[in-house]
């Protein structure tokens, strides 16, 4: 019986050490994830960047344990009393990231920036681009960007 030689040794512990290199690569451990679309929502309350998601008031129910990673976009949406568009949310290990929608008019964003004070009064403070809200113990930016009679709000851990 012939014994192996040095070279296929060392062959075989390269490939084992590059297959566990491999398999411990961020690529193989992003989890699961889901992209989820819905063409009109009601009554939602707005959730915040920083904050647990919740999939309560959508059509799918998002179970914590399956997905690590999703995005959520809705075309219509009505959130805290004002209407929405193009709203996109997206959330990782069960926490949400960014959110991001539209608003058409200026009563929209009179309402949406009262609704906002008044949910974060005294942790809420303006700036240049926005606002600056204090959710737990995040600091999200409020971004609003006016492009004619539409304006855009990105809400974004800072």
């Amino acid at each position: 019986m012939e014994g192996f030689s040095f070279l296929d040794i060392m062959k075989s512990i390269l490939l084992t050490i590059f297959a566990c290199l491999m398999m411990s690569s961020p690529l193989f451990s992003q989890g699961t994830g889901i992209t989820h679309y819905e063409r009109k929502v009601k009554s939602v309350s707005l959730q915040f960047p920083g904050e647990q998601f919740s999939s309560e008031g959508y059509l799918i129910q998002v179970p914590d344990s399956i997905y690590s990673f999703g995005k959520i976009r809705v075309k219509k949406i009505t959130l805290d009393a004002c209407k929405a568009n193009a709203y996109q949310m997206t959330f990782e290990e069960n926490v949400i990231r960014n959110v991001e929608f539209v608003l058409s008019g200026k009563k929209e964003l009179a309402t949406f920036t009262s609704a906002l004070k008044a949910r974060f009064e005294g942790r809420i403070e303006e700036t240049e681009y926005g606002f600056l809200v204090l959710v737990g113990e995040s600091r999200v930016k409020c971004h609003v960007a006016k492009h004619g009679k539409k304006s855009r709000i990105r809400l974004l851990i800072d």
